[in-house]
C-alpha cells in the first residue's frame, strides 16, 4: 500500500514535469524555433561572407557565359539595326521595373516600413542582378540584404519582395490571357496531341498563327500556377502555418489585404504593357518598316511577352528564364513574321530567334548599367525596429 502511494505520485510528478518541458511558457518562442534561430545566428557569423563571395563569382560566371553564347551568333552581326529603337527598348524595360518597384514600396508602407525612396530604388534594381544565378531566391535575398540598412526588418523585406514578384508574374499571365482572348486569331488548329507536338517542334501553326484557344489555355494555366497561391485568403493562411516554428503563437503577422492584391495587379499591368512595347521596339529595330503594325498585332505581341516571361519564371532551375523565354517568343513571333514580304518559315524563325537574343542582350546591358549607377546612391542607415514577439 505504501508502494502504491509513493510510486504513483512520483509517476504523476514525472509526467507533469515532462509535459512542462515540452510546453513552452506563455510569451516565449517554442524550443524548435529557438534552436533554429540560434543555429542560424551561429552559422551566419562565418557562412554569410563566404556565401556573398560565392554568389558574386557565380553571378559573374553566369552573366559572362550568357553574353558569350549570345555574341557568338553569326546572324547577330549580319543585319543592320536601328540603335535608337534599342535604346528605347531599354528605357521601356526600366519603366516595367519601375511599376513593380512602386508596388513593392506600397507593400512596405502597408507593413509600416518607410525606407527612403533612394534606398528602395537601389535595393530593387541592384537586387534584380541576382536572377542571373539559377534559383529564384537569390534576387530576393540580395534585395532584402540591400534594403535592411534603410530600417526595414529583414523578414518583412523578404515577405514583401516575394509577394511583389509573384503578383507581378500573376499580372503578366492575366495580361496575356486578356490580350490573347481579345486579339488572338481563330484557326482550324485543334487541342490535340498533334498540335502539341507541332508546338514543341516550332512548326508553323495551322492557319499561320497560334490559335486563340491554345494561347488562352496556356495563359490560364500559368495564371493558376502563380495566381492561386497569392490570393490573400490562401497566402495569409500559408504564411501563418509556415512561420509557426519561428515565432510566438501570439505574434501579429503582416497580412495581405484584397485591396493590396488588386492594387498590385493594376500597377504591374502597366509595367507589362511597357515590357510588351519594349519587345515591339526590338522587333522594329530588326525588321524596320517592313512589318505593318496593327492594333491586333500590337495586342498579340504584348500578350506574347507576358506569356513568355511568366513561363520563364515558372521554370525555376533556369537563370532568368533562359531558353524557356526564347522558346515561347519564337513559337509566337514566327507566325507574325511570316507576314513579311519574301519571308519563308526558316527566315521567320531565324528573325524570331534573333529578336529574342537581341532582346535579352538589350535588357541585360540596361539592367547592369542602371544597377551600377543606382548602387552608389547614398543610404542613410537606420536600425530596424522589431516589435516584441514578432519575427524580424
Amino acid at each position: 500500500r505504501r508502494f502504491v502511494f509513493i510510486v504513483f505520485p512520483l509517476k504523476n510528478q514525472r509526467q507533469k514535469a515532462a509535459e512542462k518541458r515540452r510546453t513552452p511558457k506563455k510569451g516565449t518562442v517554442p524550443r524548435r524555433g529557438r534552436t533554429i534561430a540560434s543555429m542560424y545566428a551561429k552559422l551566419r557569423q562565418w557562412w554569410w561572407p563566404v556565401a556573398k563571395v560565392v554568389f558574386l563569382l557565380a553571378l559573374a560566371f553566369f552573366i559572362g557565359r550568357l553574353f558569350y553564347k549570345d555574341l557568338q551568333r553569326p546572324e547577330l552581326w549580319q543585319r543592320s539595326f536601328h540603335p535608337a529603337w534599342l535604346v528605347f527598348a531599354g528605357v521601356l524595360y526600366l519603366l516595367y521595373f519601375a511599376c513593380s518597384a512602386f508596388y513593392w514600396r506600397r507593400l512596405l508602407r502597408a507593413c509600416n516600413q518607410t525606407p527612403a525612396l533612394g534606398a528602395t530604388i537601389r535595393a530593387y534594381y541592384v537586387g534584380q542582378i541576382g536572377k542571373y544565378v539559377p534559383g529564384k531566391a537569390w534576387a530576393l535575398m540580395l534585395r532584402a540584404n540591400l534594403i535592411t540598412p534603410a530600417g526595414v526588418r529583414p523578414g518583412l523585406a523578404t515577405f514583401t519582395a516575394f509577394y511583389e514578384v509573384v503578383t507581378t508574374m500573376a499580372s503578366g499571365a492575366l495580361i496575356a490571357l486578356v490580350f490573347f482572348a481579345v486579339f488572338g486569331q481563330d484557326t482550324a488548329a485543334a487541342l490535340d496531341w498533334d498540335t502539341f507536338l507541332a508546338m514543341v517542334r516550332l512548326e508553323a501553326p495551322a492557319g499561320g498563327a497560334v490559335d486563340r484557344k491554345i494561347a488562352v489555355l496556356l495563359a490560364f494555366l500559368l495564371l493558376c500556377v502563380v495566381g492561386v497561391p497569392i490570393l490573400p485568403p490562401v497566402f495569409n493562411r500559408l504564411v501563418h502555418h509556415l512561420s509557426l516554428p519561428f515565432r510566438e503563437k501570439i505574434a501579429t503577422l503582416p497580412r495581405i489585404r484584397m485591396a493590396s492584391f488588386l492594387e498590385g495587379l493594376a500597377i504591374t499591368s502597366v509595367g507589362w504593357v511597357c515590357l510588351g512595347l519594349s519587345l515591339l521596339a526590338v522587333l522594329h529595330a530588326v525588321v524596320g518598316p517592313e512589318m505593318t503594325w496593327t492594333t491586333a498585332t500590337v495586342g498579340r505581341v504584348v500578350g506574347v511577352m507576358g506569356l513568355a516571361y511568366v513561363a520563364g519564371f515558372v521554370i525555376v532551375f533556369m537563370p532568368n528564364g533562359l531558353v524557356a523565354r526564347e522558346y515561347f517568343l519564337m513559337l509566337f513571333l514566327t507566325p507574325e513574321l511570316l507576314q513579311l514580304p519574301n519571308v519563308d518559315l526558316e527566315q521567320a524563325r531565324a528573325l524570331a530567334f534573333l529578336t529574342s537574343v537581341l532582346l535579352r542582350l538589350v535588357w541585360t546591358v540596361t539592367e547592369l548599367v542602371f544597377a551600377a549607377g543606382v548602387f552608389w546612391l547614398p543610404v542613410q542607415r537606420v536600425a530596424p525596429a522589431t516589435p516584441p514577439g514578432e519575427p524580424s
